[in-house]
């Protein structure tokens, strides 16, 4: 499967990319990552050329689920910051099905500690002059400065010397030019478009004080002061920032918009825009300010829009007492009422708001009720009346002794039709219902409870040490149910608990052995007992007694041994504890004994030395003669050669001491010796070995010593080559003493010799002064070098040649920008060779249609300044052809040329509308892109293009009545009136109607077809009796002709009749 790269999230300063595979390894021909210390420009991304089959998710279920982060590549650098890159696992990926893995991968800073190599050498300061408290200090990295004052104390001037990177050298040497003090100032500053500048004093703009620019009204700045300021690299004196600040024209943020139900009058946030707002709904009331300014600072005023809010009727419709609503009380909205379970409404159920107000009441909810309900015989119900509301409860209960077979209560609740209510239950009846007689407590015991109602089970228990004869239980049961009786008849009685009789070996017992008794135990003379002596007939958690504690026993007992001996101790911490009661001993117990500091157990007569004795059953010790000690020595000692001992003595716990007699002798080993309790002494036997100074004597570098001998008393002498000299000059010869110490106590060091400190006026002295060393000389820029370029220090510390000098440079002359030129009027004049000085500035402008074009760092600069270094401080700016916003075809329409002419002053651009569709304004065509102030705009806004409806064909026998356009157009809403000639009327159409108009519609068709134009027709005539048509119909504008038939004569009427319109 192929792994899934994709960038995770990423911390401030991190750049990370993580890497989701499938568990198989990645190729190494297609990682662009080659292993090594170099990194590639960009992240590593590995690739496998298996098909992935199942898709594995690019996520892990929990942060959590990560491991720790471990270095997979080592660090690129050892110091000054290298890149590393690290791996961790996700071990419960999203995906769950096999082999989905989730890694992570990041590159992280390693080694970021500075580079001891790319730090600068000391500045060199032959007048040895102070540095300033705010200096850096050694060793010296690219871009830190050193600073010195130089100047009489009223007029003090703070020089600089910075570490260039290139060189790793200093830019200056710490020297002090000679002269006066002079106030440096910076240019006159220029002027900015739609704004104006005001300096901090009048006249020139000196060193240390500032220009304030600000804008025209609608305008703002970003940066608005300039700082004269001395650059502390070059020595120039210019403005900070560089570059002049720029005026923007001021928006506000948001454009305006319709509100919902309203229109806006403008969409522009432009400065001073003033936007308008209406509601159209005639239910909807403006809610906020009716008009709206963007001003000046960019905020609109008010800030906020207004909103077309509906109106409501007052007072709002709010939830009846026990019912409900749905619905809303604003204009044109209806609300339902309803009651609750329980209640019926009371007046209208739905209410309607109008612009006028509510067009109805508000209805009320009120309670149903049940019918009056009676208490039960031999019984009672609560409350004794009332409480007949839908909803309310009865409860009923039963007089003592009297049971209820019903429910406990009843509920009034909604009935079936609606506004009724019926009760949820019958009311119960009472019963008789206990036995006789009252159950009692047994003597020493308990019954519960003490009630004899019918199916009333009584419990009966006994106290502490007595034991239930008989039934535990009785139950109160209705057998006969006229006569409830107890089940089983009789009560049940509590006997006493008794222990088990107790008797002891070589011992007596007396008391009592019923439950909770007591028994105390004594032992016969000659005996001890073991265990308490008081002991008690317990009652146990099963309800059976026994003896608590155990029952204890009477036994023999060893008396405690006294040594005679005063050195014999006994080992309390080893040995048996004594009974404190009888200060004796048990069988097995044991006495352990031990002698005082220096002495043994001295063996019996078979040369053991015992020294514990051991309790017997039978009350005697093992051995019973305590032990005795005796005194310990060590061997005799020898005194060292060429020392003494402090004494001969050798008992135990005596200290000898050894010491040397020769002052060059020192002592080696142990200087005292003690006679220790194992019979040994401590330590070693010393020796006398001969003194050494502390470190053998070193030859100067370069330079020599006669001996490298350490011994007391040896002398050295030191020298030293040529170019070098011996310091301090007074410790050629040194003496090792007997106290172990050199005198003098310095060595002496070959120190070689150098020549005076050399400084360059605006340039940088490169090298050493030691002797026999060479120095090279060169200038910082704009200035070059005149003289020799080098000088070595010789032996007698003068130099071989004079110092140089630097002298300054120019600048070369600057071309015309393509489609601009240098503005002549604003820039600097060149000398006759078409240099300029340093410090001039050159401005540029753009021809007309053109502006300077963006760097790859944002606008390029209308001006450059000539640096130090002879270069200017900009490249030649391009001048850039304007263009307006792309345009585009109108919806339905065309555009000429089709590619948008919109580049400043291109041919105009032609716009014309579909078959079918018209255009209508504010836009016009043609239209073109010309210049502005600024850049380039568009001269007006393009033309829409609307759908237009086809002219419509006259009807047959009919004409059109409305006016017509011209060129057989009509817009949306445009209608069209058709009438029929004489004798005709516009036909049905299929709804039945006569609809003799058509209207044009949004989507530029007509609302319905064209209609038709039917014939009219007159209704047949009545015929009378005998008369009959001979021709002719009964459309509108035809005869019909009459006569009579054969056997009939005319007797009135026309014999003809025309149908008219």
């Amino acid at each position: 499967s192929q792994s899934k790269v994709s960038s995770g999230s990423k911390s401030s300063g991190d750049t990370s990319e993580y890497t989701y595979s499938h568990g198989s390894d990645t190729s190494d021909e297609d990682n662009d990552y080659n292993g090594d210390n170099d990194y590639p420009d960009r992240p590593r991304r590995c690739y496998q050329k298996e098909v992935e089959k199942q898709s594995c998710l690019e996520e892990c279920t929990d942060p959590s689920g990560f491991g720790d982060w471990r270095v997979i590549s080592p660090c690129s650098a050892s110091c000054g910051g290298g890149k590393q890159r690290l791996e961790r696992s996700c071990v419960n990926p999203t995906d769950s099905h096999d082999s989905c893995v989730v890694t992570e991968e990041k590159i992280t800073d390693c080694n970021t500690q500075r580079c001891m190599d790319d730090a600068c050498s000391e500045p060199e300061n032959p007048a040895a002059i102070p540095l300033l408290s705010d200096s850096d200090t050694a060793p010296y990295f690219p871009g830190e400065k050193v600073f010195w004052e130089c100047g009489e104390p009223d007029c003090l001037e703070v020089k600089v010397a910075v570490c260039v990177e290139d060189t790793l050298k200093f830019n200056s040497s710490i020297t002090c030019p000679s002269g006066g003090c002079a106030i440096p100032h910076c240019d006159e500053p220029l002027p900015i478009i739609n704004g104006t500048f005001e300096k901090q004093f009048p006249g020139p703009v000196e060193v240390g004080t500032y220009v304030e620019y600000s804008c025209n009204e609608c305008y703002q700045i970003a940066e608005p002061i300039r700082t004269c300021i001395e650059d502390g690299i070059t020595g120039d004196i210019r403005y900070e920032p560089k570059q002049l600040p720029i005026c923007s024209r001021v928006s506000c943020q948001f454009i305006p918009k319709d509100p919902i139900g309203g229109t806006v009058s403008t969409y522009s946030n432009d400065c001073l825009s003033v936007a308008t707002y209406t509601c159209t709904d005639p239910c909807s009331e403006l809610v906020g300010a009716e008009t709206r300014t963007c001003t000046p600072s960019g905020a609109w005023d008010p800030p906020n829009e207004p909103t077309c809010l509906r109106r409501e009727c007052n007072p709002k419709a709010v939830e009846p007492d026990n019912g409900a609503i749905i619905g809303e009380s604003s204009c044109g909205s209806s609300v339902t009422y309803s009651c609750d379970p329980c209640y019926r409404l009371k007046g209208t159920s739905e209410r309607v708001c109008s612009e006028s107000g509510w067009e109805s009441p508000a209805p009320t909810c009120e309670v149903t009720k049940c019918e009056t309900i009676l208490a039960p015989a031999n019984g009672k119900r609560y409350p004794m009346t009332g409480n007949e509301n839908c909803g309310d409860v009865i409860t009923f209960e039963c007089d003592a002794g009297y049971t209820r077979k019903g429910p406990i209560n009843t509920v009034c609740s909604v009935g079936e039709t609606q506004g009724s209510a019926i009760w949820s239950n019958e009311p119960p009846t009472c019963e008789k219902n206990y036995c006789e007689p009252m159950p009692e407590d047994p003597s020493s015991g308990t019954a519960e409870p003490k009630t004899n109602t019918i199916n009333t089970t009584v419990t009966y228990t006994c106290d502490a040490c007595f034991t239930l004869s008989g039934s535990p239980q009785r139950t109160c049961i209705a057998n006969p149910p006229e006569d409830p009786q107890w089940s089983p008849l009789l009560e049940p009685t509590c006997t006493m608990l008794s222990c088990s009789q107790m008797t002891v070996d070589n011992g007596n017992v007396q008391g009592t052995n019923d439950c909770g008794g007591l028994a105390q135990v004594t032992c016969d003379a000659g005996y001890y007992i073991y265990g308490q002596s008081t002991i008690q007939c317990t009652l146990q958690d099963d309800g059976t007694v026994e003896w608590v504690p155990n029952p204890p026993s009477c036994k023999a007992r060893c008396q405690d041994m006294i040594p005679a001996d005063p050195n014999v101790r006994k080992n309390v911490d080893e040995s048996s504890p004594i009974d404190p009661d009888t200060d004796t001993y048990g069988a097995n117990d044991r006495l352990v004994f031990r002698c005082a500091a220096c002495f043994m157990i001295m063996a019996d007569s078979v040369g053991v030395r015992d020294n514990d004795r051991l309790c017997l059953p039978t009350g005697e010790w093992d051995n019973p003669t305590p032990p005795q000690c005796e005194a310990i020595t060590c061997s005799v000692l020898e005194a060292p050669s060429g020392g003494a001992i402090s004494s001969q003595d050798i008992t135990c716990g005596t200290t000898i001491s050894y010491s040397c007699t020769d002052p060059c002798l020192l002592l080696s080993g142990s200087p005292e010796r003690t006679c220790q309790q194992d019979g040994s002494w401590s330590g070693s036997e010393p020796v006398c070995i001969s003194r050494t100074c502390d470190s053998e004597p070193n030859p100067p570098i370069p330079g020599t010593i006669s001996t490298n001998d350490n011994v007391c008393g040896t002398e050295v002498t030191y020298s030293c080559p040529r170019c070098y000299e011996l310091r301090p000059d007074t410790n050629s010869i040194r003496t090792c003493q007997p106290d172990g110490q050199w005198t003098p106590a310095i060595e002496p060091t070959c120190e070689i010799k150098a020549c005076q400190p050399l400084s360059l006026h605006n340039g940088i002295v490169n090298g050493g002064r030691n002797c026999d060393a060479t120095v090279t000389f060169e200038c910082i820029e704009p200035y070059k070098l005149e003289g020799s370029s080098s000088a070595t220090c010789l032996p007698d510390k003068t130099w071989s040649s004079p110092v140089p000098e630097c002298v300054p440079q120019r600048c070369q002359k600057r071309m015309d920008p393509e489609n601009g030129e240098i503005d002549i009027d604003r820039s600097a004049i060149p000398d006759e060779n078409d240099t300029y000085t340093v410090g001039d500035v050159v401005f540029y402008r753009c021809d007309t249609c053109y502006a300077i074009a963006d760097g790859e760092l944002g606008p390029m600069s209308d001006h450059a300044i000539c640096l130090s270094d002879g270069t200017w401080s900009e490249l030649i700016p391009i001048c850039q052809l304007l263009s307006c916003a792309p345009m585009s075809a109108p919806i339905n329409g065309t555009m000429t040329p089709s590619d948008g002419n919109n580049k400043c002053n291109d041919e105009p651009l032609e716009f014309n509308c579909d078959p079918g569709f018209a255009a209508v304004g504010p836009g016009v065509t043609p239209i073109r892109c010309i210049p502005v102030e600024g850049g380039a705009a568009w001269d007006n806004t393009p033309i829409s293009c609307e759908p237009r409806c086809s002219e419509p064909m006259p009807p047959l026998n009919g004409s059109i009545v409305s006016p017509t356009n011209a060129n057989g157009e009509y817009a949306p809403g445009d209608k069209i009136e058709f009438a029929c000639d004489t004798c005709f009327r516009i036909s049905e159409n299929a709804e039945g109607v006569r609809d003799a108009d058509i209207v044009c519609k949004q989507n530029g068709e007509w609302d319905g077809p064209e209609p038709a134009c039917e014939l009219m027709q007159c209704v047949s005539p009545m015929l009378g009796e005998g008369v009959e048509v001979v021709d002719g119909s009964n459309d509108c504008g035809s005869s019909m002709r009459f006569e009579c038939k054969q056997g009939y004569i005319k007797s009135g009427g026309d014999d003809e009749m025309m149908c008219l319109s």
